[in-house]
């Protein structure tokens, strides 16, 4: 995996691991061991089509919009924070609880 600039685990609790004296071992250590420069991963269960919303936006910022990883992720979870469906009449806003949009992190993804 060298050279690879990006991994996206978007399964449940991708960025959880044992932590030991040698750091954390999870899924993000061998990734990271193989040479993936930056991990998007998830740190608890996710719901589904929150994730799928954050997960198509981040991609669409990332390659069709050109914004930096960290700019494109914080973009989608404002997206999915504000994402509203008409309910009874009435718009609302159903993934505004952090739950659905903060799941997902950034390893070294400065660039």
């Amino acid at each position: 995996m060298r050279g690879c600039d990006l991994v996206v685990l978007s399964a449940c609790e991708t960025a959880l691991g044992d932590i030991t004296n040698e750091g954390v071992m999870g899924l993000q250590r061998g990734f990271k061991k193989a040479g993936a420069n930056t991990i998007l991963m998830s740190l608890w269960k996710v719901d589904d089509q929150a994730s799928s919303l954050l997960l198509t936006k981040f991609y669409e910022n990332l390659l069709s919009k050109k914004m930096p990883k960290i700019d494109a992720l914080k973009k989608a979870q404002d997206y999915v924070r504000n994402y509203e469906i008409e309910v009874e009449g009435k718009k609302e806003k159903i993934f505004s609880d952090p739950k659905f949009w903060t799941s997902f992190i950034l390893l070294d993804g400065l660039n």
